[in-house]
């Protein structure tokens, strides 16, 4: 049986301390799940929120909201690459899972904010997140990805909400 690692909503944000992404990089070394995925809002995006406006967004940085997540990004698959880098120096058999994100709504902060600033359409996306150097599949917001069977979505919309 393949063994599958939900990561949900991790939300890095620059106010909050990202400890909790080496203990998430330590228990993926330690339990070497097969599959892991992450189902959204690993970033959190506050400066690209619309809650709120005007003084309420002073402090927020779009440059801190991607520094932060770059941060979260090396601190949960450092031990992994680590460990990997070991194993390819000894020619030893590497730790192969398969890695997917599943984007969230506060990842598609950047999308909407792009849609309503068509000036940043080629300067800002996803992309700023380096999500394509630590997931072999990104399945875009409101989309599924199933594995094995299993159906992963940011949320599965149901009755009058979707």
């Amino acid at each position: 049986m393949t063994t599958h690692l939900i990561i949900p909503d991790a939300h890095a944000h620059y106010q909050y301390d990202n400890i909790r992404f080496d203990w998430l990089g330590k228990f993926i070394l330690d339990r070497k799940p097969e599959v892991i995925v992450c189902l959204g809002d690993l970033s959190d995006m506050p400066s690209l929120s619309q809650h709120g406006e005007g003084l309420s967004f002073e402090g927020r940085r779009l440059k801190e909201d991607v520094a932060v997540t770059h941060d979260a990004l090396e601190r949960m698959w450092g031990p992994f690459n680590k460990y990997n880098a070991r194993r390819r120096k000894n020619k030893d058999k590497q730790y192969r899972p398969r890695k997917a994100i599943v984007l969230g709504n506060h990842e598609d902060r950047i999308t909407r904010y792009c849609e309503n600033t068509p000036q940043l359409h080629e300067w800002l996306d996803i992309s700023i997140l380096n999500y394509e150097n630590y997931f072999d599949e990104i399945t875009p917001f409101r989309n599924t990805l199933t594995i094995d069977r299993i159906s992963y979505s940011h949320y599965f919309a149901t009755g009058v909400s979707g």
